[in-house]
């Protein structure tokens, strides 16, 4: 029988909780978990605005594809081969507009991305 891989992203909480109890000692797959995981801010400005940073620990977007990341189906080429519909950053983008607020994203390759939302 063959074994499919699983990824953080299809695990429930339980599941993340069981295979972390199961680990072994292994680099690879603790990178797998712990590099998925992201960082999440909020701040209160003085003007009573507000900003949510949601910061990942990824692969990072190239500068070369940070003004088209937020069109419909568009992907970043170090991102060919990861499964996705290319929906999420621009249905995210116009929900936020939709509510008066911004949207930007700061990003290196091999570091993280942040995107900060502000209204």
């Amino acid at each position: 029988m063959h074994k499919t891989h699983t990824t953080i992203e299809n695990m429930t909480h339980e599941e993340f909780i069981a295979e972390l109890k199961t680990m072994k000692e292994s680099k690879t797959r603790y990178r797998e978990i712990f590099d998925s995981i992201v960082d999440v801010f909020t701040r209160i400005n003085n003007d009573d605005s507000i900003e949510l940073s949601i910061i990942d620990h990824g692969i990072g977007i190239p500068k070369g594809d940070l003004t088209n990341l937020f069109e419909p189906f568009y992907r970043a080429f170090n991102v060919i081969e990861i499964m996705g519909t290319c929906l999420g950053k621009p249905v995210t983008k116009e929900y936020v507009e939709l509510n008066n607020g911004t949207i930007q994203v700061k990003s290196n390759i091999d570091e993280r991305s942040t995107f900060i939302l502000k209204k």
